[in-house]
């Protein structure tokens, strides 16, 4: 009798191990961080060097890929972070509402929390994401306030076994899978876009440069001047001037720069909410004009003829994208990829008013009110 109940407490031992067991695997099979060769060779180089490279794609889907993605179904109700710099501005109530419809269509919660001051609030982004761990999040999407305090906060979650996954701005940590546009090779198209405008022998002009210590706008202003030095001897930057995103601070930024070099041909905003092209004075109005980023204000500028292209610069899908690969991983998919490189999709009138890939890509999501979510 003795013996029969020890193997009956034997396997009832063997049975509480096999389910605690399994449990440990399924946790080993959350792929917490994204194994990718070139994808960590590129994140162990300098921020300086980042500034003058492109990103290591590890997927580069085209418009329509993008626009066709749909987010998993989750396994549970998860509850995932959305980490936002700010609301202030469509691309990043775009970004949002791409984030909570991803949530609603695969069933979880999400814990959403703004910044509110922009790139200029890397302290108070981190406290946020201690609030988050608190909470009990189990994964969390980022779009963080610069290059470094994204990496501070990604510790922060991989310390608890909490997967990260930043969007639409870098941080330089190996350890977060990315769903980025390539704001690099973005500043390159714009040369190209504004040479393809005004011909070679384009001339003197001043950037729009955004704010200083954010990675988006520093790769955007790095990559014009690097397409323009190897290959369009005809255009100089007379000015790059940095500001934070504040049409009032681009113009003042752009008055300033006129004083010193009134004859400009050309203004490059790496931004469209950086300076809005009816602001300019009279003598500059038929300057030539690019910017990156497609939204209600300058579709309506592109109607107009302020623009003949614009690079959107894709911010619903990065939201959308972003909560999607949290999912998934929490769902144990092993092969969600390390750095999906959203598309540079260009817009002209002829795409106006906006087409379904526009609306897809770029413009809030039908149902998203940004004052329910502050």
């Amino acid at each position: 009798m003795r013996i029969k109940s020890m193997i009956a407490m034997l396997g009832l031992v063997t049975f509480v191990l096999m389910f605690w067991g399994g449990i440990e695997v399924s946790a080993q099979a959350i792929k917490i961080s994204p194994k990718d060769a070139a994808y960590a060779k590129y994140q162990a180089l300098s921020t300086a060097k980042k500034l003058h490279s492109n990103l290591p794609c590890t997927v580069s889907p085209t418009p329509d890929e993008a626009a066709a993605y749909r987010a998993p179904k989750a396994k549970r109700r998860y509850t995932i972070g959305f980490m936002e710099p700010t609301l202030a501005g469509h691309y990043y109530q775009a970004g949002s509402s791409g984030a909570f419809k991803a949530a609603k269509e695969a069933g979880v919660k999400l814990e959403f929390v703004s910044a509110g001051t922009g790139y200029a609030s890397p302290e108070q982004q981190l406290k946020q994401a201690e609030r988050l761990l608190l909470k009990g999040v189990d994964a969390v999407a980022v779009i963080p306030t610069d290059i470094q305090g994204g990496v501070a906060i990604t510790n922060l979650f991989l310390r608890e076994k909490i997967p990260v996954v930043i969007v639409a701005t870098e941080s330089s940590s190996p350890d977060a899978y990315m769903v980025m546009q390539d704001d690099y090779q973005m500043g390159r198209d714009s040369a190209d876009l504004l040479v393809k405008e005004t011909g070679p022998n384009a001339g003197k002009g001043i950037v729009i440069a955004g704010p200083a210590n954010a990675t988006w706008s520093a790769k955007r202003a790095a990559g014009f001047a690097d397409r323009v030095k190897e290959k369009y001897p005809g255009v100089k930057i007379a000015v790059s001037a940095t500001q934070n995103v504040d049409p009032a601070q681009g113009l003042k930024s752009f008055e300033n720069a006129v004083q010193a070099h009134p004859n400009i041909k050309w203004v490059y905003s790496v931004f469209n909410l950086l300076l809005d092209p009816d602001s300019l004075p009279a003598r500059y109005k038929d300057v030539a004009f690019v910017t990156n980023g497609l939204d209600p204000a300058s579709i309506q500028d592109l109607k107009e003829g302020q623009y003949s292209t614009i690079i959107g610069i894709t911010p619903t899908p990065m939201g959308y994208q972003g909560v999607g690969h949290a999912v998934a991983i929490l769902n144990g998919d092993q092969n969600v990829p390390a750095l999906v490189c959203i598309p540079l999709t260009r817009y002209t009138a002829k795409d106006m008013p906006p087409n379904k890939t526009a609306v897809t890509l770029e413009l809030i999501q039908k149902g998203f009110e940004v004052s329910a979510q502050k």
